[in-house]
C-alpha cells in the first residue's frame, strides 16, 4: 500500500496491475511506461503480496483512512479472478473504520459480490457518449448496494440525466491534462452542476480554475476545498 498524491484519498492499493480496457486517457498507463511496474500493460498481474503491507500500515494508523484499491487496474474487468476480488473485499470487511474505494468501468460485475458498509462502488463516466450507456444505467439502478459514487475522469462531454444522482455520495470531477489536454467546455461543466448538489462534487485541481471561470457568479456555493 502506497501514500498517494490523488486529492480524494490517502493510500492506492494494488492487488493487481495492468489493464484491458485501452483507455487513451488513462494515466495508469503512462505511469508503467514510466516505472515498468509490470512488462505488458495489456497482459494484468496479480501482487499476491500486496496486502502484508497494507494491513501493517492500517494497523499502526491513529486515524480512519481512505484506500483507493485498483488504482493501477479495473479490479473488476472481466478478465480478473473472483479469488482477488473477494481477497480485497475481506481487506475492507478486516478493516471496518477505514473506506475503502472500488472504481470500474464494468459496474455489472458489482452485482456478483456483497461489500461491507466501510466500501464505496464507483464508476468511471466520462461523458463521451452522446446518451446514458447501459452500463451507468445498470450502475445507478441495479447495483444495490449504498454508498456509491461517480468519476468523471476525465470530463470528456455533456453529462446527461443520471436517474437518482442525489443517491450518489459523491461526484469527482477532473479534467484530461498533458499532451491530449482538452479543456472542458462550459456547457459540459454546467451539465454537471446543474444536476449534482455542491457538496456532492469534488473538484480536482486541474479544473477548478476553469470551473471557477466558467461559473464566475455561481461558484462560491460549491465546495473547492
Amino acid at each position: 500500500m502506497q501514500k498517494t498524491k490523488i486529492e480524494w484519498c490517502d493510500y492506492t492499493l494494488n492487488p493487481i496491475v495492468g489493464c484491458k480496457h485501452g483507455c487513451s486517457y488513462c494515466y495508469a498507463k503512462k505511469m508503467n511506461d514510466r516505472f515498468h511496474f509490470v512488462n505488458k500493460w495489456e497482459e494484468p498481474e496479480e501482487k499476491p503480496l500486496t496486502y502484508i503491507g497494507a494491513r501493517e500500515t492500517l494497523d499502526r494508523s491513529d486515524s480512519s483512512k481512505t484506500i483507493f484499491v485498483g488504482s493501477m487496474s479495473d479490479m473488476f474487468g472481466d478478465w480478473v479472478r473472483s479469488g482477488i476480488i473477494h481477497d480485497a473485499i475481506w481487506e475492507a470487511r478486516c478493516n471496518p473504520r477505514h473506506t475503502f474505494m472500488f472504481l470500474t468501468k464494468n459496474p455489472k460485475r458489482y452485482m456478483d459480490f456483497i461489500f461491507s458498509e466501510n466500501v464505496m462502488l464507483g464508476m468511471t463516466y466520462t461523458g463521451d457518449n452522446a446518451c446514458l450507456d447501459i452500463d451507468l444505467i445498470n450502475f445507478m439502478m441495479g447495483v444495490k448496494h449504498q454508498r456509491k459514487f461517480l468519476s468523471i475522469e476525465p470530463l470528456l462531454g455533456f453529462i446527461p440525466g443520471i436517474p437518482d444522482s442525489n443517491l450518489l455520495e459523491l461526484v469527482i470531477v477532473g479534467a484530461q491534462t498533458g499532451s491530449n489536454k482538452i479543456v472542458p467546455e462550459q456547457k459540459w461543466i454546467e451539465s454537471v452542476t446543474r444536476q449534482f448538489a455542491p457538496e456532492q462534487i469534488f473538484w480536482k485541481e486541474n479544473i477548478k480554475k476553469i470551473a471557477r471561470r466558467i461559473l464566475k457568479q455561481d461558484f462560491i456555493s460549491f465546495n473547492w476545498q
